[in-house]
């Protein structure tokens, strides 16, 4: 009964990381996935083109927009770019492929999912009708929680340190030390990082206010480009950075002062009205957080014992912009 409860949540965790692979595929800011891309044919030729403002000939700039003619780098820098596809499509097309799909077809494509559908005797409709295997981040973490024990260990087992393997190309990262944190400017040459057990944090939204708060100072001092001025172009271009980096699902955080005060403005800005804001009580005053919606681009923490916080945060340079 438990190895068949195992296998039920892996195969919820496989079916999302699939379905969040599909999300970052079919969202990638390049011209053909954008809403607004066409294209203009001649007798031997087509070249695509922004639409955009088409209807309005007066206003249409008639831009070339085409992958062959540096439309990459205009793609992941315009603040009219809109996918074709929204989430809830991209998930109702997945969907539909497993519950119309034969095993075998599934497995063509899915080859794990397959394999566990078989090994539990399931059918698509079966695993549609599962919950998704991992839930959404809470808006109020700027961290993806994990849970590395069953239960937080008693204070006598808790570990000074821990080892993380990590993605090389994702440096410098920040880790916990004992008491605050510590930069580490590349990972050891078995691709792991260590961070120590942090003591004394009362709250999780004290070590993400530290977060942004050695980010943002480290980021202005090796010239990120991820720290701006807190205002409409400077949270427009903290928006911007990430998409840079293809980071297309973006989510704003702030303070409820700020969301208060800028609320009715932002949900009126081209480029920030689609954004999803959260309001967080950890930021310091009058400033403005960017991160991607998947969490597990920033970095992790979790709970090790009473009071003791584990953390590691990477790709700080790519993955948090900050306007203050």
């Amino acid at each position: 009964m438990r190895q068949e409860s195992a296998a039920r949540q892996q195969l919820k965790q496989v079916t999302f990381r699939h379905l969040k692979k599909l999300f970052r595929e079919n969202f990638k800011r390049e011209p053909s996935r954008c809403r607004y891309n066409g294209f203009v044919k001649g007798l031997t030729y087509q070249i695509g083109v922004c639409l955009y403002d088409a209807d309005e000939p007066r206003d249409w700039a008639g831009m070339i927009c085409d992958k062959h003619e540096g439309g990459i780098d205009i793609a992941k820098n315009c603040d009219w770019f809109e996918g074709k596809s929204s989430k809830e499509d991209v998930r109702a097309q997945f969907h539909e492929f497993l519950q119309n799909s034969d095993l075998p077809e599934i497995a063509q494509e899915y080859p794990d999912i397959a394999a566990l559908m078989w090994v539990l005797e399931l059918t698509g409709s079966d695993l549609i009708d599962e919950k998704e295997g991992e839930e959404e981040v809470p808006v109020s973490h700027l961290l993806l929680p994990i849970q590395l024990w069953s239960k937080p260990l008693p204070k006598k087992a808790i570990p000074v340190a821990l080892e993380f393997t990590v993605d090389p190309a994702s440096a410098p990262y920040l880790v916990t030390s004992s008491t605050s944190f510590v930069w580490v400017p590349e990972a050891a040459s078995n691709k792991t990082v260590k961070a120590a057990i942090r003591t004394g944090t009362k709250t999780l939204g004290e070590l993400y206010r530290g977060v942004v708060e050695e980010v943002a100072e480290k980021g202005v001092e090796l010239k990120w480009e991820n720290v701006h001025p807190n205002t409409p172009k400077g949270v427009l271009a903290a928006i911007q950075h990430l998409r840079y980096y293809e980071f297309n699902d973006i989510e704003i955080m702030t303070t409820p002062a700020m969301l208060e005060k800028h609320g009715e403005v932002w949900s009126k800005t081209k480029g920030l009205k689609e954004i999803p804001i959260s309001a967080v009580q950890w930021l310091p005053d009058d400033w403005v957080v960017a991160v991607p919606q998947d969490r597990s681009f920033v970095g992790f923490v979790s709970l090790v014992g009473p009071g003791s916080i584990v953390g590691v945060v990477h790709n700080p340079s790519r993955g948090i912009a900050i306007a203050r």
